[in-house]
């Protein structure tokens, strides 16, 4: 299994501005957006690995060497789709028994966004087509992320307001401390159940 980002997102969960109103920097200080944002960016890694989420809108690909099977665990022979919350399935594509590749019918299977993984499978009383025995014979490219809502200006997110607190907080942090290491200071975090735990609810489990 492997996992390909194919349309990365246009927007970030915080802006520059709000992140500057919880450092309490004025607005008219412009000198460190380029470092905040960066800051924002990485801050948005570590929370989407961490919590195993799509935070903005995104496109991503399911590459497989074949389709699930009927098992017990698996009576429907879902496909998990990492990177919640799923939004839509663009398109399922395989190499059949003879090489070719072939792209499903929407109908043909069903796309369901409710699960935590959203999952996709084969519509009732049908089965996934066979495939050739090669690797990555199988792609599944899919939609995921919280919209940006045009309501306000500028646009805001529609994720959790917590993640967002989280990421104000981690931003706060590497933006006061620019090195790995403090020299001659005592530092200490702030408690887990203050900060971490914000993450803790929105964490998927692991897709197998």
């Amino acid at each position: 299994m492997a996992l390909r980002l194919i349309e990365a997102p246009d927007d970030l969960p915080v802006s520059v501005a709000e992140v500057k109103a919880h450092l309490g920097i004025a607005d008219s200080f412009t000198a460190d957006d380029a470092l905040l944002e960066s800051l924002i960016q990485a801050a948005v890694g570590d929370a989407e690995n961490r919590t195993r989420r799509q935070f903005c809108p995104a496109t991503w690909e399911l590459i497989l060497d074949a389709f699930p099977i009927y098992t017990r665990a698996n009576p429907i022979a879902a496909i998990e789709l990492p990177r919640p919350p799923l939004v839509d399935v663009v398109s399922i594509k395989y190499t059949d028994t003879e090489g070719v590749e072939q792209t499903m019918l929407s109908g043909a299977y069903v796309v369901d966004q409710d699960s935590l993984p959203g999952r996709v499978y084969p519509a009732y009383g049908t089965a996934w087509p066979s495939t050739l025995d090669a690797p990555g014979a199988v792609v599944v490219r899919f939609s995921c992320g919280w919209a940006m809502t045009a309501e306000t200006s500028p646009e805001s997110w529609t994720g959790p307001e917590d993640i967002q607190t989280w990421l104000k907080v981690r931003v706060a942090t590497l933006y006061g401390l620019r090195e790995q290491v403090v020299i001659g200071q005592t530092v200490a975090e702030a408690p887990r159940s203050f900060v971490d735990c914000l993450l803790d609810r929105h964490t998927v489990p692991m897709v197998v």
